[in-house]
């Protein structure tokens, strides 16, 4: 299991629900570059930060107190990943788990962030977040599938509870300004 500052980054199952095995899969990760802009610019929590997307990464950096802090994800809004097979499902043992790549991933956290309505506990949905796109070969002939993937954030702030410091990274911390636990939806 692949993970991100400690984080478990989202998995999505893959199962072959045909009678014939897929061969070549290309599983393709695709977000709008437009999308990241529009949230970033959009959204009250991040208009304190001087944002720039540059490469793959965004950085976000403030001025406080004549000290410059903040933050550089590192993003990818395309990927692609190949498998050589997957058999069809005999029972429900036979599937490949897919790590969602930490370039996309990093892109999402921030549309999470800008997206996050401050306060607690409220619910943010994001429409139509990114496509994935698979492709195989079954027996000589190519199919295509894309999905839309959906998700919806529910913040929360630990330390509204009393908790001073939760775990992250293996040790006690003080929490960030957001967390949440996210739900993807994938739509066909």
């Amino acid at each position: 299991m692949e993970t991100i500052a400690g984080y478990r980054l989202p998995i999505f199952r893959l199962k072959n629900l045909g009678k014939e095995v897929a061969r070549d899969i290309k599983v393709e990760w695709l977000i709008s570059e437009d999308l990241l802009g529009e949230k970033v610019a959009a959204s009250e929590r991040l208009k304190k930060y001087n944002t720039s997307v540059h490469n793959n990464a965004v950085s976000m950096e403030k001025t406080k107190n004549k000290t410059k802090e903040g933050w550089t994800n590192f993003i990818s809004f395309h990927e692609v990943e190949s498998y050589e097979y997957l058999s069809p499902q005999i029972d429900n043992n036979s599937y490949m788990d897919l790590n969602m790549p930490s370039g996309v991933y990093g892109v999402l956290e921030i549309i999470f962030v800008a997206e996050m309505p401050n306060g607690q506990p409220m619910l943010n949905s994001v429409s139509k977040l990114f496509n994935v796109k698979i492709s195989y070969n079954e027996m000589g002939k190519k199919i295509k599938h894309e999905y839309m993937v959906n998700a919806t954030a529910h913040n929360f702030k630990p330390w509204s509870n009393g908790i001073v410091k939760i775990p992250i990274d293996g040790k006690m911390r003080e929490p960030p300004e957001v967390m949440a636990e996210v739900k993807f939806d994938v739509i066909q």
